[in-house]
């Protein structure tokens, strides 16, 4: 029997260097071991986003089989979403600088001048649903194409950005093909929102959720928050696939031994920016080595990744007596960083204020088989770490309980990585795996689109 052919549209393959990237490579590889003939559908490298690295190394990973089209965006769509956001910036100053005669600051929002209404538009309009809106246009005529000269059964869309569920939907109308929407993060109901009406994008959500035949969510817990929202009828068609590591990529990694005697070496990959704060961590570690817990040369911080300014880390390392023992390194390319990963006896997560989501670099962590610290509040990230063995957990903002988990670490830091190496529960994180479970749910399709289990093969695997 001829392979089935299934088509993924992503805005995130290589070369682009971001954490989409990693999960979408890796199932797009393994699809084809399950019996997927598979292609891509992504953006041409030079209509990549302001915000999008590039990573060349990444190309060369990608399968040999694979089919990989890349197209053109519409970046007038970008330079006017840009526009508005400096325009709201500068409504914003103004706003501020100039408060009502009764002394309350106006609510430009809410006024019912010319001007909030053209802001209201902009935002409606330009960047709606996301920053890569002008790619819909594009990638429809071309998926078009491909699914027609192709042949292909299957389309299976991951985002953010969302508009590559747009894309879906209307393949999946216009075209006589199964549809598996992935969602690598939540969409409507996020923490903080997203650009434009909150009302729009839950309807634009609901849309793709009830036209899809299959919805992919990378976690248990977020699995369960669709489900709750959407109803049990609905989420007969929600299943889990998690992200997970490359273990062909890691292993020669996971096998190389750090040094036995001091200093510990912990290392942070991955940018901090937002609610991921490394200043508890660094308050911590200054607090062991002013106790005389740990001695300052017992230990090493590396912190590899972009960090934002807001943090002034520069500043918080002199001030608190670091200088020596922590080390800040801008981004690297991804193969710099496993080494730099490999060469340590911990790993560092710092994953506040998102229960829902998981950062792809902890299944790295997992994959290298190294002891990991995570900072996290309850949630996805600190239920794979404690339940699965594979570190300690700590509040991201409890500098006492940080500074005692430095401490045990490097008490015992001569045995750590020999430990690690046996854990048994990573195998379930590995992308062979995961990918095998989401080629069970493609064939699951049946002529109508409906999955033949109510839950979901990859739902039971990885909550029982």
């Amino acid at each position: 029997m001829s392979a089935r052919r299934v088509l993924i549209v992503t805005s995130h393959f290589p070369p682009a260097r971001s954490a989409g990237t990693h999960r979408v490579l890796r199932l797009a590889n393994h699809l084809q071991t399950h019996g997927w003939a598979t292609s891509v559908l992504t953006l041409a490298p030079a209509h990549y986003g302001h915000s999008i690295h590039v990573d060349e190394a990444l190309s060369a990973r990608a399968h040999a089989d694979l089919t990989i089209v890349r197209t053109r965006t519409w970046r007038g769509a970008t330079r006017l979403i840009q526009w508005r956001n400096g325009w709201r910036t500068r409504i914003g100053r103004s706003a501020r600088a100039q408060p009502a005669s009764n002394g309350a600051r106006p609510s430009p929002r809410r006024d019912g001048t010319w001007a909030a209404w053209r802001r209201q538009a902009a935002i409606a309009l330009f960047g709606f649903p996301d920053d890569e809106v002008g790619w819909l246009v594009p990638a429809l005529n071309e998926g078009i194409r491909l699914v027609r000269r192709q042949a292909i059964d299957t389309v299976l869309t991951s985002a953010p950005p969302f508009t590559c569920h747009l894309i879906g939907h209307a393949l999946r109308s216009l075209c006589d093909v199964r549809w598996l929407a992935d969602f690598r993060d939540p969409w409507s109901r996020t923490p903080g929102g997203r650009p434009g009406s909150a009302r729009a994008h839950q309807w634009l959500e609901t849309r793709v959720i009830a036209r899809a035949d299959a919805v992919a969510l990378n976690t248990p817990e977020l699995h369960r928050e669709f489900s709750q929202w959407y109803g049990p009828e609905m989420s007969r068609k929600f299943h889990v696939v998690a992200n997970g590591f490359d273990a062909d990529l890691l292993e020669p990694y996971a096998r190389m031994r750090p040094a036995a005697a001091p200093p510990l070496v912990l290392t942070h990959a991955g940018n901090l920016y937002g609610a991921r704060n490394p200043l508890p961590l660094l308050e911590g570690l200054a607090a062991c080595i002013r106790e005389g817990r740990i001695p300052a040369d017992g230990i090493r911080l590396a912190l590899v990744g972009k960090i934002a300014s807001a943090f002034d880390v520069g500043a918080a390392i002199a001030r608190l007596g670091l200088t020596g023992v922590v080390t800040v390194t801008p981004p690297v390319p991804h193969d710099t960083s496993l080494r730099l990963m490999s060469a340590s006896h911990v790993l560092v997560v710092i994953q506040p204020d998102t229960a829902l989501q998981v950062p792809v670099k902890l299944y790295e962590y997992v994959g290298l088989r190294r002891p990991i610290l995570a900072l996290a509040d309850p949630g996805a990230a600190a239920r794979i770490v404690r339940d699965g063995g594979f570190g300690v957990v700590v509040s991201p903002t409890d500098v006492d309980g940080i500074a005692s988990a430095l401490t045990q670490l490097y008490r015992s830091h001569e045995t750590l990585v020999p430990a690690s190496l046996v854990n048994e529960r990573v195998a379930e994180y590995d992308a062979r795996y995961q990918s095998g479970l989401l080629a069970e749910i493609l064939s699951s399709l049946d002529a109508v689109g409906a999955p033949t289990s109510p839950h979901g093969a990859a739902t039971r695997s990885l909550e029982s």
